[in-house]
Parts: C-alpha cells; sequence; structure tokens
C-alpha cells in the first residue's frame, strides 16, 4: 500500500477535489499501487492549475511516481531476500 496522505496536505486535499470534479473514485490515505499509477497517468490529462495542483502538476505526477518506484523497491527486495533465504 502507498500512504497518500504523506504528500503535503495541499496536495492530498487537492487530489480530492480532482478526484471528486472528475467522478473518480474516491481516494484513500492508504491506496493500492495500481490506483495510484492509474491516478498518476490520468492525472498527465487534467487541466494545469494551482485549485487542482497547488504544488505544481509535473512534480504532483512526479512524486507519485516516485512513490510507487520506492513501494516497487521494496516489495522486490523484500522478494529477492525470501527467495536467496530459501534452501536449495
Amino acid at each position: 500500500m502507498i500512504h497518500l496522505k504523506s504528500l503535503t496536505p495541499e496536495t492530498y486535499v487537492a487530489l480530492e477535489r480532482v478526484c471528486g470534479n472528475y467522478e473518480w473514485p474516491d481516494l484513500h490515505p492508504w491506496e493500492q499501487p495500481e490506483i495510484v499509477a492509474w491516478l498518476s497517468f490520468k492525472l498527465r490529462f487534467v487541466a494545469d492549475s494551482d485549485d487542482a495542483f497547488p504544488r505544481g502538476k509535473w512534480a504532483t505526477i512526479q512524486r507519485l511516481q516516485a512513490m510507487l518506484e520506492e513501494h516497487a523497491e521494496r516489495e522486490v527486495k523484500g522478494d529477492n531476500e525470501r527467495f536467496s533465504a530459501r534452501p536449495a
């Protein structure tokens, strides 16, 4: 799960507003990575405005992508540790 509330409060509230304006599913503090990936992709097509992106459109998208990368890295490292610990 990805903790979206770790975004700045302004950004999180703005993303909630965007989801509501476009009638997308509600945003939750913790989301599955697939939801965050789909959100970051769809945000590319939302008009850039201070109301929707108080920290900047591309900065917001890049932060979501970084959160996805961090999650994937943790997950793969965990898988690597589990698989390397298995007896041969």
